[in-house]
């Protein structure tokens, strides 16, 4: 799975929002987050059109890499639409009799390939994988910051001269395992560590 940098805005906006009201936010929204965080500077020379597919592609693609996130950790369901985006924790949430824990999303024809659209990167661009990473690795070189990668790894309890994506991804599971909302967790914390998380794994060595 690529890294797309518009995974941990994402988490963020969904974060902020778990912490108020649960009202929600628009495609928009989280489109206006990348933007100011600079994630669409280098579509600068590409068509108008493009720019546009492009941002909508990327959020899209967030929205629904974190949709399977929270569904397979057994947060809830993150409902997806361009007004509202919205997680519905699992006590809430309009899903099938399935397993929480199931990989397997609740069925909905329309959402199930809206989202094998969004997540398969050869819409993103007809060029080559190759081209689509080096994209996003420019992407990933202008947003890192030393003191967003420093707070996440302090969150996470981790030495940032000496964290790579694997310590970061086994100290996000143990201290996950604590704060999981079915060990009597707070979602708001599980979400703060798993947009920590998710940064450092764009941002650390393997």
């Amino acid at each position: 799975m690529i890294n797309n940098p518009a995974l941990p805005l994402a988490l963020g906006i969904l974060k902020a929002d778990s912490a108020n009201s649960c009202a929600g936010f628009s495609l928009l929204d989280l489109i206006r987050e990348c933007q100011e965080a600079g994630i669409f500077d280098d579509l600068s020379h590409e068509p108008h059109e493009v720019i546009l597919f492009k941002k909508n592609f990327l959020a899209m693609n967030a929205l629904y890499q974190a949709q399977r996130i929270f569904w397979q950790e057994g947060i809830g369901y993150l409902h997806i639409s361009p007004l509202r985006n919205y997680l519905a924790p699992n006590s809430t949430a309009s899903v099938s009799t399935q397993t929480v824990q199931s990989t397997q999303l609740p069925c909905n024809t329309r959402d199930s390939a809206l989202a094998d659209y969004y997540l398969d990167w050869q819409h993103y661009d007809n060029t080559n994988e190759q081209a689509v990473n080096t994209l996003l690795n420019q992407f990933w070189a202008r947003c890192l910051s030393p003191h967003k990668i420093t707070q996440c790894c302090e969150l996470l309890a981790l030495d940032p001269a000496l964290a790579t994506q694997r310590s970061a991804k086994r100290q996000f599971q143990r201290m996950a395992a604590r704060c999981h909302p079915d060990k009597g967790g707070n979602p708001h914390d599980f979400i703060e560590l798993r947009e920590a998380y998710e940064y450092l794994a764009g941002a650390l060595p393997a």
